[in-house]
């Protein structure tokens, strides 16, 4: 039905979004995040029905017969990750590559049996040592298989 008056909507940040975290996993701060199949927060992995979200913002451990159930604070802005290790990583023609994770601390260039690419390399310093530039979970999703 058409609107006959205004309607101020409740709002939420589209940077950081708060999500439930998974019962009795500890998510890190700084580490990559997904939703699971059952719509919570867990550590990032190569598990089918795992969607990117971001990086963690402050650790939370999760709790689901807490009242209320603790939330992962998440940076879903798709943010730049400067300097980290990226496994095969070794010059500069890496730059623009897809960029995966096999958890929540471990970036690879090489492809992953059951979720997609969380970003891709957007520099190049020496060896493995590059920037990545993370997607947004719009980004992520959009890469379905």
């Amino acid at each position: 039905m058409a609107l006959s008056a205004d309607v101020i909507y409740e709002s939420a940040s589209d940077v950081v979004q708060a999500v439930p975290a998974v019962n009795g996993d500890i998510l890190y701060a700084g580490a990559l995040i997904a939703i699971n199949a059952d719509g919570y927060a867990v550590p990032w992995a190569d598990t089918t029905g795992n969607n990117f979200m971001g990086v963690c913002m402050r650790q939370v451990t999760g709790d689901t017969s807490a009242s209320p159930v603790p939330e992962a604070e998440i940076n879903t802005a798709g943010m730049i990750l400067k300097k980290v290790t990226i496994v095969n990583a070794s010059s500069q023609t890496d730059v623009g590559i897809l960029c995966y994770a096999t958890d929540d601390n471990t970036l690879t260039l090489s492809s992953t049996s059951n979720v997609n690419a969380i970003g891709r390399c957007s520099r190049w310093y020496s060896s493995t040592t590059c920037d990545v530039d993370l997607f947004t979970p719009t980004e992520y999703m959009s890469l379905q298989f």
